[in-house]
């Protein structure tokens, strides 16, 4: 073999890629056979004469980084190289050459793809670093916390090199969820205002991939979501095509998300946002932390209104910026003291709250309450008649309030004026107006209870009172096992008012009983009209107030009304609060097993709603434990509560003659996973909401 030859077998068989092209025309004049398979050219397929920039780079001209003009004779020209081609970094060395008396370029590349790839991976794990170790320092550094997560958005969303960065929070009680934090780079719209307390059935695939997966990336909009879903039209409307988001978690329950929308980089990567999250949580929970403590310094925790500090410090600064006119209504809550000695301080407070809410009714804001019985509202910049006016509405409404009575004194005055000096002429004229309150009621008061009682019997007697249905249905039949009586309101218009507006109210009072017993009598007309049809007969749960519980000969009044409409016992489920654990074991356990003894079926109600007394469950027999909506709610996103959930059904089910029914069931989802846990029965709008007899008699009974 000759010399050449064994040159050109050896340049051949070496795995660097070597080729030699025209250096004026670009022709390609040799490839070895390394650089030949990589860009799968045939043994047998002719190369020479075609553009290396076409065959080598895909393109149509030459490179524009082309080094024909650097290199010489004499020695290599060193440079580094990504070829798109084949998706690999080179070390190119680059020589003139003579062949045949032209003149012709060599280019030896080496693949260094590997060693670059670790060098670059290198470089954005410390890249990935600063960027957390910025965040952290931008959170920690600034003590306006608004801003800080402000900026931290802006670095996150420079990371991913995304259109827009966000914190959405979750509440889970009023079942919504709001943008709380944006950031949004130049010519992207910012989209907070339009993104508040939006249902929370919108992220329900969000929810359960976060809690299977924790955070995500969505490539592409359209392959993800039905163009008709909710959460395709919201996330479309906003141009979003992509989007990387990571859960914000605290005490094992999802509360929020971090997102950015239309990430074009480090997308593979989610580390850093995961990450972010703690750093996130902690200052949301810092700024709800300092939030509270504010609002504690300068708001009133029974009524929400402003406090004396917050009053003082408002007098203050429209005495540093005088209006051109103020007008200023005191306030005082008449026989306060007498009312808390003789039905108590929870009833008090009942009546400051609704006084509260009688004054947010007539004045927007700075209403303030500045003493135990005392309201102040200040109404700056308002004319002499406007503000007479909002003092007769405040009248009007105040005749429609039997249970608020209360003292106004009213002043107003143009121009500049010593402030002190008006709202001490408003507490003269409200001082002189309670002098005649305690005039025309020193003989009332001490028959004050047994007005309002009466009251209520009238009202009873004039059905301002109904009594709604809500089925109850065995899980593994899905057939109707029994209902639950709610009693409702009716107002001057014909509305239903739900028990939360008048029943704690009633129990302060101690006239509760009227209201129980009610619906005790109207679940015995119901069960005796249906046997009168000869309707099945199923068993219907009545709730029993604590007060009730406790009063005297309770259970005998029970057994007369149900004798007097000769209905068995055992067709009667009645419902005891976790509250009537407060009462003393004995005499709990006294009443519970006469109950149980006349044949009544007892429940415990709002099993968790509360800090659930476990001990109640070792004392007393109950027929079926009722676990409260407030946990059910929680069950999709939840883990603890699953297993709660989960672990209070096996528990019952090792308690002799102990059955579980979940109360507020909603959805599907609710409704699979109880029957997966093996809940005996279901209650609530998955179902049915609470309906008229004759709506109920129609669904169920026929």
């Amino acid at each position: 073999m000759e010399y050449d030859e064994i040159c050109s077998l050896i340049i051949n068989e070496m795995d660097n890629l070597i080729y030699i092209s025209d250096v004026d025309k670009y022709e390609l004049i040799y490839m070895n056979k390394t650089a030949r398979e990589s860009f799968n050219i045939d043994e047998k397929e002719d190369y020479r004469g075609k553009k290396c920039y076409k065959v080598l780079r895909g393109l149509d001209s030459p490179c524009e980084f082309c080094t024909n003009k650097l290199i010489n004779e004499d020695s290599f020209y060193t440079w580094e190289s990504f070829n798109p081609l084949l998706g690999e970094y080179f070390i190119v060395r680059d020589k003139v050459v003579n062949i045949d008396g032209k003149k012709a370029r060599l280019e030896i590349a080496t693949d260094i793809t590997q060693k670059e790839s670790e060098k670059r991976k290198l470089e954005y794990e410390i890249y990935k670093e600063e960027t957390i170790v910025n965040c952290a320092r931008t959170l920690s550094g600034d003590r306006n916390i608004q801003a800080a997560i402000d900026k931290l958005l802006e670095i996150v969303c420079g990371f991913y090199n995304g259109s827009r960065a966000y914190i959405f929070e979750i509440d889970y009680e009023n079942k919504v969820f709001s943008n709380t934090y944006e950031y949004c780079t130049k010519n992207v719209t910012e989209e907070i205002d339009n993104l508040q307390n939006l249902p929370i059935t919108l992220i329900d695939d969000w929810l359960y991939q976060f809690n299977k997966e924790g955070e995500f990336y969505i490539s592409a909009l359209g392959e993800k979501y039905d163009k008709n879903s909710p959460a395709y039209k919201i996330l479309s409307s906003q141009g979003i095509d992509s989007l990387i988001a990571a859960p914000l978690i605290k005490d094992g329950q999802i509360t929020g998300f971090l997102g950015v929308d239309d990430p074009k980089k480090n997308i593979n990567d989610l580390t850093l946002i995961k990450t972010l999250t703690y750093f996130i949580m902690n200052d949301i929970d810092k700024e709800k932390l300092l939030n509270t403590l504010n609002k504690m310094s300068y708001y009133d925790a029974l009524t929400d209104l402003g406090n004396r500090n917050h009053y003082i410090n408002v007098v203050e600064h429209f005495n540093e910026n005088p209006p051109e006119n103020i007008g200023i209504v005191y306030i005082d809550v008449n026989g306060l003291k007498l009312i808390n000695d003789s039905y108590g301080h929870d009833y008090g407070d009942i009546l400051l709250k609704q006084t509260a809410e009688l004054l947010k009714k007539v004045y927007d804001k700075h209403i303030f309450r500045v003493g135990g019985d005392e309201f102040v509202a200040l109404c700056p910049n308002i004319e002499k008649h406007e503000f007479e006016k909002s003092v007769s509405r405040l009248r009007h409404l105040l005749k429609k309030e039997e249970e608020i009575n209360i003292s106004i004194g009213a002043v107003w005055d143009k121009g500049k004026t010593e402030l002190e000096k008006l709202i001490k002429n408003a507490d003269n004229l409200m001082y002189l107006e309670k002098q005649s309150y305690y005039k025309s009621n020193l003989v009332k008061e001490h028959n004050y209870r047994s007005e309002v009682s009466k009251k209520l019997i009238r009202e009873i007697a004039n059905n301002k009172f109904t009594v709604l249905l809500q089925p109850q249905i065995e899980t593994s039949t899905g057939k109707i096992s029994g209902a639950e009586a709610l009693v409702r309101k009716i107002d001057d218009d014909g509305n239903l008012i739900t028990p939360d507006k008048f029943i704690s109210s009633y129990e302060a009072k101690n006239i509760i009983r009227h209201v129980d017993l009610f619906v005790l009598e109207s679940v015995c007309k119901i069960l005796d009209k249906w046997r009168s049809e000869n309707k099945p007969l199923i068993a219907i749960s009545i709730n029993l107030s604590r007060v009730t519980v406790m009063e005297y000969n309770i259970i005998d009044k029970i057994c007369a009304i149900c004798d007097h409409y000769d209905i068995p016992h055992n067709f009667i489920n009645i419902e005891v609060t976790e509250s009537i654990s407060k009462m003393s074991d004995a005499v709990l356990f006294e009443i519970i097993e006469r109950l149980r003894k006349e044949g009544f079926t007892i429940s415990l109600d709002d099993f968790g709603s509360d800090y659930s007394n476990l001990s109640i469950l070792t004392k007393i027999e109950f027929d079926n434990l009722k676990i409260d909506k407030s946990i059910i709610d929680n069950i999709n996103n939840n883990p603890n509560a699953r297993i709660i959930i989960e672990h209070v059904i096996d528990m019952c089910k090792h308690i002799e003659k102990t059955k579980t029914v979940a109360e507020g069931v909603e959805t599907k989802e609710q409704f699979d996973m109880l029957e997966n846990y093996k809940c005996d029965f279901i209650q609530g709008y998955y179902f049915s909401k609470p309906i008229t007899v004759e709506e109920f008699e129609n669904k169920y009974m026929d």
